[in-house]
């Protein structure tokens, strides 16, 4: 995913957009979050289309088809908006890897156990597709979803009703070379058959790892040149996956089968629908499992807020409230052993329920041929950049639990985007985003990022569904869960107010005035009894948003607004949603947050105490806490379960 720049909406109809997806030829597609929580794909259409009625009239027909596209094998269109300026469409955000990404990097090409039920998905996806009246006209790798549950086709971006568009009519070619059929690399008028060609080629990718025409890393203009005129590559194909390939594959539209047959022939090799990754090898069902759970489609009411709220569009939250005995997430055996409880989570990631939201590897990360443009961490790692340390000070990876160094990776919960620890558009920027990179590459291993609801922090950890969680405050709960934390910042609260106000003292300085802040009663208290000394009081307005806290102290609704120093950190730089107000005071209520790490696993807890001091020592952890402006909140060194 690409960040926002200035030219970039920050609002698309209800959604707020956290960053770029992509782009294509009918426009930008951007990840949007709903007021309700739930993450959307937001398409919205290029201005030089926009300016046509032709298209805007197509446009609306092809959205009101769209919308009658149901069924389990395609992301639901859940609004849209065709007579806008810039018409949009946002449809339902599929979180997990893709097909290319599945094949290209995580596993290799599939058996053909796996490409049955992936044409049966697919083609049951099609059918829904063409019987809407639509074609998708760019189906490849990268716009199917790969789930647990089966494969889902995203991106109708660039589908058009079938009777006509204003590409058709231009003469336009939309779609991608090496998946594309020949009739749609000539710009003439399409038929559902060009679905089949492409469906055709993402089944030899799929089985071979190279598209048909696209062997060799050949220039675009020479895949459709091979499409016209050449014979496709199909590889280690044989069997009946080798024939229907050729057979989607023919360069006459009349000579390709139709959905309704592969889907046929896909159900007579595949035994029952694909469900709870049976359907996929088990090391790849292990992983997909571990990153995609389901919970990013939840569409129930948000949780209520506390003083930490769940994650909501680039904010974020103050210090946490501790909360007494949080639900697990699922029962953990008695004194199990790491091993043991890897492959439990492995053995039944699809059955934990609102606890994974979505993975993502921030160590060994290359850049991707992916439309979310995933990149590697800016993290200063090379001997060039960080200072040389003597090698006994380095911590050792050798004693690393054996089942971290049997997988490469250690498994981290977090609570989820919020800069300006991580942030939702830039799987590698961040505090801990950076400081986890830097300790995976001391040590030799990915650290793999799950969010999870912050209340599931702890007990993702007992459960054994996580070695690690970032950013869990250090208190005496916490150590009552039987939770050690490596330290790493302190932090508190901080009075933000406008420039002008004179308030240089903090909460003291609002005594008789309104303070606007986060929902939760103990919060309330705790403000009150800091201007107890004032006979007038002080008025404590909660509010969910902080971007309508800073509004309120903007606009003279409120003296000002107590938030966690690390969101005014964020919110008062350069360009920040705060940046015309400035702290008042000191921290307030100031407490050490760690790395947590299950009590029984002291091993672990001592080697990642030991690779953060050595970042400390070499100069990377100021630097990133430097750059992230939170050099107030560092420590001199990673201590273990800290006094409050």
């Amino acid at each position: 995913m690409q960040k926002l720049t200035p030219g970039d909406p920050t609002m698309v109809g209800p959604y707020r957009l956290l960053g770029r997806l992509g782009a294509g030829g009918m426009g930008r597609v951007y990840l949007g979050r709903s007021y309700g929580g739930r993450l959307t794909a937001v398409k919205l259409v290029h201005p030089g289309l926009a300016d046509d009625p032709d298209f805007r009239r197509r446009f609306a027909r092809e959205v009101a088809m769209a919308q009658r596209v149901g069924g389990r094998w395609t992301a639901p269109v859940h609004g849209a908006d065709t007579e806008s300026e810039l018409p949009w469409v946002a449809t339902g955000y599929v979180p997990g890897p893709t097909l290319r990404q599945v094949v290209d990097s995580w596993h290799g090409p599939l058996p053909a156990s796996t490409l049955w039920p992936l044409l049966w998905g697919l083609s049951e996806a099609l059918r829904t597709i063409h019987a809407a009246g639509l074609i998708h006209r760019d189906l490849k790798p990268s716009n199917v979803m790969v789930t647990l549950d089966g494969p889902m086709v995203i991106d109708f971006g660039v589908a058009k009703a079938v009777d006509a568009s204003v590409a058709t009519r231009t003469g336009a070619v939309i779609g991608s070379p090496g998946f594309m059929a020949p009739e749609q690399a000539r710009a003439v008028e399409l038929t559902t058959a060009a679905d089949v060609f492409s469906l055709g080629a993402v089944l030899v990718h799929a089985a071979t790892g190279t598209a048909p025409f696209s062997g060799g890393e050949v220039p675009a203009h020479v895949v459709l040149y091979r499409i016209l005129h050449e014979e496709p590559e199909l590889g280690s194909l044989d069997g009946p996956l080798r024939e229907l390939a050729a057979r989607c594959l023919a360069r006459d539209p009349a000579d390709r089968p139709t959905v309704e047959e592969i889907g046929g022939l896909a159900s007579a090799h595949t035994e029952g629908e694909p469900a709870y990754g049976g359907w996929l090898p088990n090391a790849l069902a292990a992983r997909v499992g571990r990153e995609v759970v389901r919970l990013l489609d939840w569409e129930g009411p948000p949780a209520p807020p506390t003083h930490r709220p769940a994650p909501f569009p680039v904010t974020a939250p103050a210090t946490p409230t501790p909360t007494p005995t949080p639900p697990t997430l699922m029962p953990a055996p008695p004194s199990p052993s790491r091993r043991g409880r890897r492959a439990a989570l492995a053995a039944s990631a699809v059955a934990v329920v609102a606890a994974l939201v979505v993975t993502v590897v921030v160590t060994r990360m290359g850049d991707e041929d992916e439309p979310t443009g995933r990149g590697p961490s800016e993290t200063p790692t090379t001997e060039e950049e960080r200072p040389a340390t003597d090698d006994a000070e380095q911590p050792s990876r050798d004693r690393l639990p054996a089942d971290i160094l049997e997988s490469g990776e250690i498994i981290v919960a977090t609570p989820g985007p919020r800069p300006p620890l991580s942030y939702p558009d830039d799987d590698g920027a961040g505090v801990d985003r950076e400081l986890a990179a830097a300790i995976g590459e001391l040590l030799g291993v990915e650290l793999v990022f799950q969010q999870v609801p912050f209340q599931q922090l702890e007990p993702s950890l007992l459960a054994g569904q996580a070695d690690l969680a970032f950013d869990l405050a250090d208190t005496e709960h916490t150590r009552q869960q039987g939770v050690d934390l490596v330290d790493y910042y302190r932090a508190g609260d901080v009075l933000l107010v406008n420039e002008d106000s004179g308030n240089t003292t903090g909460l003291s300085g609002l005594c008789g005035g309104t303070v606007v802040t986060w929902p939760g009663d103990e919060l309330t208290e705790l403000i009150e009894e800091s201007v107890d000394n004032c006979d007038e009081g002080v008025e404590v307005r909660p509010m969910a948003d902080e971007l309508a806290m800073f509004e309120a102290v903007r606009n003279g609704m409120a003296d000002g607004a107590l938030v966690s120093y690390l969101t005014a950190a964020h919110h008062t730089g350069e360009g920040g949603a705060a940046e015309d107000l400035v702290m008042a005071g000191e921290q307030w209520k100031v407490i050490p947050f760690g790395i947590a790490v299950s009590g029984d696993e002291e091993q672990l807890r001592d080697v990642v105490q030991e690779a953060l001091q050595t970042l400390m020592d070499d100069g990377t952890y100021a630097e990133i806490m430097d750059r992230y402006g939170l050099a107030d909140c560092a420590v001199a060194e990673p201590t273990v379960n800290s006094p409050e």
